[in-house]
């Protein structure tokens, strides 16, 4: 399900990660995206870095854990196995479809240059993302919140190259909009995102190229689809090709949204 962000509400949490930049007890380290995507699902403070058990989660409220993981989902997976079987979790994904880079002097901190990139493939962002985490996509206690962003990327000259651009330092990254927000919360809700245009067998390269997706993302594509049971793959000579599975009525697949 796609649903729109609630701008109002995005535009007070932006707010909140500003005002509140000092890092806490569980904050180390935070970009103020990350505070403002906590403060926009959970707006509750006092909910905010929970330790539970021997990890100390991004929120624990009335729906549950949270956590905001804006790259190497696999990460999550100790915390995910130990939350799981006694809460429900809803994993926040940030797709950063437009990033502006303002590059600053490391002795003056003076801007240095600017730069912008930018990505079309929108919500869809996430699901070669979610490759670390096939195992746990049919927990009935799992959710995934995709959420598109635009953000102004703060980064310092002090990288390798003749650019000084290379591992450079990430200062932080600073929200200026919001799309949309995938939920993924079901077999089914993957599922929808299939196209119609499919043809009857495709290799991964063809699904992600349908999806909008880049073409390296296939395999990671294709295997999220497979460990959800909703494609199955044979070998074809050097690749692999993948067709629809035929899902019995009373399937994983089938299983009822959460409340």
């Amino acid at each position: 399900m796609i649903v729109p962000v609630d701008q109002e509400r995005f535009a007070q949490a932006c707010r909140w990660a500003e005002e509140h930049a000092t890092p806490g007890v569980g904050g180390l380290g935070e970009k103020t995206t990350h505070r403002a995507l906590k403060y926009y699902f959970l707006p509750r403070e006092t909910c905010h870095e929970q330790k539970i058990g021997g990890f100390v989660a991004d929120g624990l409220g009335e729906d549950g854990v949270l956590e905001i993981q804006s790259k190497n989902l696999y990460t999550l997976l100790p915390k995910l196995e130990a939350f799981l079987p006694e809460y429900p979790v809803t994993v926040v994904y940030p797709v950063v479809v437009q990033a502006q880079i303002l590059w600053l002097d490391p002795d003056t901190g003076e801007q240095a240059g600017t730069g912008k990139r930018s990505r079309r493939c929108g919500v869809n962002g996430v699901l070669p993302q979610l490759y670390g985490l096939r195992k746990l996509l049919c927990h009935p206690n799992l959710r995934i919140a995709a959420v598109t962003l635009t953000q102004r990327q703060l980064r310092l000259l002090d990288g390798r190259g003749k650019d000084k651009k290379i591992h450079a330092t990430k200062l932080d990254n600073l929200p200026l909009s919001a799309g949309e927000i995938l939920w993924l919360d079901t077999p089914e809700d993957y599922a929808q995102l299939l196209p119609d245009s499919l043809p009857e067998e495709f290799t991964a390269q063809d699904l992600a190229k349908s999806m909008g997706l880049p073409q390296k993302d296939g395999t990671s594509l294709a295997g999220v689809y497979g460990a959800l049971g909703l494609l199955q793959g044979r070998p074809e000579g050097r690749r692999r090709v993948w067709r629809r599975a035929v899902v019995p009525p009373n399937s994983v697949i089938n299983k009822q949204k959460k409340a």
